[in-house]
């Protein structure tokens, strides 16, 4: 919501970064998808009674992304599909430079708090929204096999640790 802290105003116009103008005294603003990371300028153009008079105040804002967390596992062997001890692998997640890592193979779901190193914990620090995403395996540390054995989109949500369970 915006407060107007107009005086001897009667009249509104409130111009959005989307192109809608609202004639509230004090409207009701949602972010959209596309405006969720940058700065952002909001018009105001208040009026007197006669509209003889009009007064302009534009604010500008930093709309920083929300984040959330992201992990990838498989299971220990016995709970369906599981890689061998030796084996590791990769996850490519689309339009995320350097998107890959190693995830964690558990007997239960991971919650996001690995205490080991990070780049071999599978944990995704994103920007809230879908994301597409590709895993393969490796047999050892020196061959990769690059054809991706799981595939699927994923859903970031802010200050939510979200697992990915491959199987």
């Amino acid at each position: 919501m915006l407060t107007n802290t107009s005086g001897d105003a009667s009249h509104y116009e409130w111009h959005f970064p989307d192109g809608t103008i609202s004639m509230d005294e004090s409207p009701v603003y949602v972010i959209n998808e596309k405006e969720r990371d940058g700065n952002l300028s909001i018009q105001l153009i208040a009026f007197s009674k006669n509209r003889k008079k009009m007064h302009l105040a534009t604010q500008t804002i930093h709309v920083a992304p929300a984040y959330g967390k992201l992990q990838f596992w498989v299971p220990d062997v016995g709970q369906g599909y599981a890689m061998p001890d030796n084996a590791y692998a990769r996850v490519v997640i689309k339009g995320v430079e350097g998107g890959w890592g190693i995830f964690v193979k558990k007997s239960s779901a991971p919650d996001c708090s690995y205490s080991g190193l990070l780049e071999q914990s599978g944990i995704f620090y994103l920007a809230c929204g879908f994301y597409y995403w590709q895993a393969d395996s490796i047999q050892d540390n020196f061959n990769w096999y690059n054809t991706p054995q799981w595939s699927g989109t994923v859903e970031v949500r802010k200050d939510v640790c979200t697992t990915v369970k491959l199987y």
